[in-house]
């Protein structure tokens, strides 16, 4: 088996997870791309009119001759003597297109899955083999973080009320479609998402290395406290910052550093991107415990931080 895949329903954090593995490994592991990506007729589509497109416009076997030529042109997207890491299963995207037809058309999900199982098996051009990591949550801790979710989670703006009520009522279909697909099942590790992001991350690393024998190191392991600090001009930030790097031995971080090294990439500064590039300077300065980091100017990268670190990460706000 040389493919390693992370699944689990929408909003558990794949996408997060992947990108912290891509940071340092990529001399071992070969990174895929998104399935719409791959050229197997996906429209130029976004928000609103990409919602609309695939659960009202495209018809179901187009859908799933297009699910299924990606897949193909996927697996042959592979490095010789790397392992393939997968945004999503073969199975998980069998559960997309169960719990999709079953929103559009209605019917049996079991029913459904026969025909989409059937669909697969006479399309696909390979066997599935993937060692799939399926995250799951615990339903203390999504309580827990719905606030920092939903800050930085922005999806819902971009649709209709009626649109955000019909991706919740997918939601539930899909999960029962996972199961019916047997994502989890066999050559697959359960992750239950009940820490941060980088808690987690170390978790999946630590599974690759028993399984694959990588020797992926885990990411801020060492670090002890992270303090973010927000608040208006000349509120004291900077005085703060420099009494913590005097006193108590912090290093300083500025936001803006990491918001030109993205710009420089020709990349777009939001708050995943810098919170994943402050990620990646801890990762390269082991020797740092103790850091702060200025300045906060929005809700959303605070929020995005804090899933990210967890506790180790105070939020400071400096009025005047």
């Amino acid at each position: 088996m040389n493919k390693i895949a992370i699944s689990g329903p929408d909003g558990v954090g794949k996408s997060q997870q992947i990108r912290l593995l891509n940071q340092d490994s990529k001399d071992r592991l070969h990174f895929t791309h998104r399935l719409a990506d791959y050229p197997g007729g996906w429209p130029n589509l976004q928000g609103a009119a990409e919602f609309t497109w695939w659960f009202d416009e495209v018809p179901t076997e187009e859908f799933l001759k297009i699910l299924t030529t990606s897949l193909n042109l996927r697996h042959l997207d592979r490095v010789e003597g790397k392992i393939a890491v997968l945004d999503r299963s073969t199975r998980m995207f069998e559960a997309v297109a169960v719990a999709t037809i079953a929103m559009k058309e209605g019917g049996d999900t079991s029913e459904i899955f026969r025909q989409v199982r059937g669909f697969f098996q006479e399309k696909l051009n390979f066997q599935p083999s993937e060692h799939d990591f399926v995250l799951t949550t615990e339903p203390a801790y999504l309580v827990k973080t719905l606030s920092l979710r939903e800050v930085v989670d922005c999806r819902s703006a971009g649709y209709t009320p009626e649109q955000n009520e019909r991706y919740a009522r997918y939601q539930s279909v899909l999960s029962e479609a996972i199961d019916l697909c047997g994502v989890g099942m066999g050559d697959s590790t359960k992750i239950m998402v009940d820490n941060c992001i980088i808690v987690e991350h170390n978790l999946i690393r630590s599974q690759i290395n028993k399984l694959f024998g990588l020797g992926l190191p885990p990411i801020c392991e060492g670090l002890d406290c992270l303090i973010a600090l927000g608040g208006l001009s000349e509120s004291g930030k900077s005085s703060l910052a420099q009494s913590l790097a005097e006193r108590e031995g912090f290093v300083r971080l500025k936001i803006k550093y990491f918001e030109e090294i993205i710009k420089l990439r020709d990349e777009e500064a939001h708050a995943g991107s810098i919170g994943q590039e402050i990620v990646a300077f801890l990762r390269c300065h082991k020797h740092i415990t103790k850091a702060s980091v200025e300045s906060l100017h929005s809700n959303v990268l605070p929020a995005y931080l804090k899933l990210l670190f967890g506790e180790t990460l105070r939020i400071v706000y400096l009025d005047t």
